[in-house]
């Protein structure tokens, strides 16, 4: 394996080439996929996340992770005025002023290989998860998700987000921060909340695989191959994000 370590201005000039390299599909033979070069990718951060759960906290350092870590059901499109588009819902629809009818994506996949469907949905924005630890309400997720009411299950990849009342942001709120969808299987099988934040699992880009206490995590991707059934594609197969120390 190449080992690169990069000023922050040649990573993000790094991660940019990899974006366009992803998106264009540069260096996949015809349509065949292709596996590409393993490389490493260091970001520094100035703090360690104190948590690896995306519902307990909002700082800097946890949310530069948590995206690479997680999905969520609607997205922000960054680069067009924050317009919302389809996550792992591919679509979704307004019921009435206080509840979304969303449809999942099907075929998608968490870290551990096993399916993300509706029961994954309900329990990450019901109260077992959301509500922090032993449902203490310890969760700063709770400051854009406090006004959601309960998630009905309507089929293995349909589900009903209610509000508690109308509440015209809804679809933005299932976009925020702290909304992204975990496994309800590797929480429960993890036996204590402190166990599963220190292996989660999520389906986003990136999946944990080691960190160490206020030194680093390293992120690898669970794909690394090109146009794979539409899976996002990484240049890099390693992100490590070392936390520099402070003068």
């Amino acid at each position: 394996m190449t080992h690169i370590d990069l000023t922050r201005r040649q990573a993000i000039a790094g991660a940019v080439a990899a974006s366009v390299l992803a998106s264009t599909g540069a260096g996949a033979a015809g349509s065949e996929p292709k596996t590409l070069t393993r490389r490493r990718l260091k970001v520094g951060m100035s703090g360690f996340p104190r948590s690896f759960d995306p519902v307990i906290a909002t700082d800097t350092a946890i949310r530069r992770i948590m995206p690479q870590l997680f999905d969520t059901l609607i997205t922000f499109d960054r680069a067009h005025d924050m317009a919302l588009r389809p996550g792992l819902a591919e679509r979704w629809e307004r019921i009435n002023a206080q509840s979304l009818r969303l449809f999942l994506r099907k075929g998608v996949a968490f870290h551990d290989g096993t399916p993300l469907t509706a029961e994954d949905v309900a329990f990450s924005l019901g109260p077992d998860h959301l509500l922090g630890p032993g449902r203490s309400g310890m969760s700063e997720a709770l400051q854009s998700l406090d006004r959601l009411e309960k998630v009905e299950i309507v089929d293995p990849y349909t589900v009903m987000v209610h509000a508690k009342g109308g509440d015209a942001l809804l679809d933005q709120r299932l976009a925020a921060w702290g909304s992204e969808i975990v496994s309800q299987r590797a929480f429960v099988a993890a036996g204590s909340r402190e166990r599963w934040t220190t292996a989660p699992i999520g389906s986003g880009p990136y999946k944990l695989v080691e960190h160490k206490l206020d030194i680093f995590a390293s992120l690898w991707p669970p794909t690394m191959r090109i146009g794979a059934g539409g899976r996002r594609s990484m240049a890099s197969n390693i992100a490590s994000f070392p936390n520099f120390p402070r003068a």
